[in-house]
């Protein structure tokens, strides 16, 4: 029999009998698994995230109806970025550890992460301090207290551990704020400006009552939202530091459920910031004081009080601003389009404008008449005042000419403007220099322009006593 035939057999039975053993070989009580999940939890589902120091602190996020937020005895709730918490919460879902059966000597646990899904569950990782080569090791503590090491990648540790949940805190100041803004307060010494949004429209409330400028509350507010927090956690300041500081005190309307599920409950949510001296040596920084209140928005409530954190910020973008009350009322007499205006009164006389152009009763106006009238509706709603006085009783110092009172009503009949209407009036100083006012809703409105100047003296012609020739 050839040789070489039974060597051949010989070497594939061999394999087939090494092969066998290798597969039917039992388990290694010691050997290392694959990795496996680590948790059973799906990332959606999570609504918080708890860390517990070894000294005892804790720092809590939470899902709230306004979004993550940062919670916790130490301060106000603050708004995280949401990238931050979705990452988080990814992280969590595909962890992937090698079960460790013989841990042996195992490193202190140094940060214990408690998660919370929608459910109420919830689920414990306590995050040993990393060993020489780096080797990270966790804790997974089960319901019934059973305690299970994993040996895991770096990716949990730097989220929760090295950097830690207060890393995650929004920078912007308004982070503090849920909501939109709707009612806006300042306060330097003995000057102060309340501010209200009113059906979508700002409104000035003090130190009078007027229309505000849109364009300012908006400049304002975008200021605000610029302003980043370089710092957190800052030192309170001293008694002799300031004591008349500057503060802003922002507003925001939201609903929570209620126990009755018609009727949820309307929160005011308010945010102070309270600006105090330098925050460091070169006086770039200034030191604010942010405070958290909460008050149900009913007759007898009470302001929950959510604490008060001190920051770092570098107030440049609200340098820029002038917070003086005439900063902040609205430029033109009055809100809207000069087409809205198809009625106008002045003094006695009426003018009405129909398809066919301005007229006085049945008697079509002159094309120069109805000129002015258009230039007078275009100047009362587009064209902004040169100079705002917060008085309806303004200082003449020069000649005056007589008051013609202004009244704008809609196609509808609806007058535009304050209900007292506005009054107009030219003044010339000795100097020859001469100046429009129109006067109403709190305010004085000056104008000096050539154009501004011409349709006043036309006014005074257009509002002359029929029976003086007019």
């Amino acid at each position: 029999m050839p040789k070489k035939p039974v060597i051949i057999a010989l070497s594939a039975a061999i394999i087939i009998v090494v092969a066998s053993i290798w597969l039917l070989r039992p388990p290694s009580a010691t050997g290392a698994a694959g990795p496996q999940p680590v948790l059973d939890t799906d990332a959606a589902s999570i609504v918080a995230f708890e860390t517990t120091y070894r000294d005892g602190g804790t720092t809590r996020v939470e899902r709230t109806l306004l979004g993550w937020q940062l919670v916790g005895e130490d301060g106000p709730p603050w708004a995280v970025q949401d990238v931050r918490a979705r990452v988080a919460a990814r992280i969590l879902d595909d962890l992937q550890g090698r079960p460790i059966e013989d841990p042996g000597d195992l490193s202190p646990v140094a940060t214990t992460l408690t998660i919370t899904d929608a459910r109420g569950r919830q689920m414990s990782l306590g995050l040993r301090e990393p060993v020489i080569g780096g080797r990270r090791v966790v804790d997974r503590v089960d319901a019934d207290g059973a305690v299970q090491h994993f040996s895991i990648d770096d990716q949990l540790y730097e989220m929760f551990e090295r950097k830690g949940l207060l890393a995650w805190r929004d920078e912007g100041l308004l982070g503090a704020l849920p909501g939109r803004p709707a009612r806006l307060a300042l306060s330097s010494g003995s000057t102060q400006i309340d501010l209200a949004r009113v059906e979508g429209n700002w409104s000035l409330r003090a130190p009078v009552a007027a229309r505000a400028s849109e364009e300012a509350i908006d400049t304002l507010l975008r200021a605000i939202a610029d302003l980043r927090v370089e710092r957190f956690n800052e030192s309170p300041p001293s008694l002799l530091e300031d004591s008349d500081p500057v503060s802003i005190t922002l507003e925001a309307d939201t609903t929570q459920p209620g126990e009755d599920p018609s009727r949820p409950l309307r929160i005011t949510e308010r945010v102070i910031l309270t600006l105090h001296g330098p925050a460091d040596t070169g006086g770039r920084l200034t030191r604010v004081g942010v405070t958290r209140e909460r008050e149900e928005r009913r007759a007898g409530a009470e302001v929950e009080p959510l604490g008060t954190t001190y920051v770092a910020i570098d107030l440049e973008p609200l340098q820029q601003i002038a917070l003086r009350p005439h900063n902040f009322v609205a430029r033109t007499a009055l809100a809207g389009d000069a087409s809205l205006i198809t009625g106008i009164k002045l003094g006695e006389r009426s003018y009405t404008r129909t398809a066919d152009g301005w007229s006085e009763g049945e008697t079509a106006l002159p094309q120069d008449r109805a000129a002015a009238l258009d230039a007078l509706t275009t100047q009362l709603t587009s064209t902004a005042s040169t100079g705002i006085n917060l008085t309806t009783a303004p200082e003449l110092l020069g000649r005056a000419s007589r008051r013609v009172p202004i009244e704008a009503t809609t196609i509808s009949g609806d007058p535009l403007g304050s209900a007292d209407g506005l009054t107009l009036l030219t003044v010339t100083g000795a100097g020859g220099d001469s100046a429009a006012l129109i006067i109403g809703g709190g305010v004085t409105r000056e104008y000096k322009d050539p154009t501004s100047m011409a349709i006043a003296r036309a006014v005074l012609v257009l509002s002359e006593p029929i029976e003086s020739g007019g």
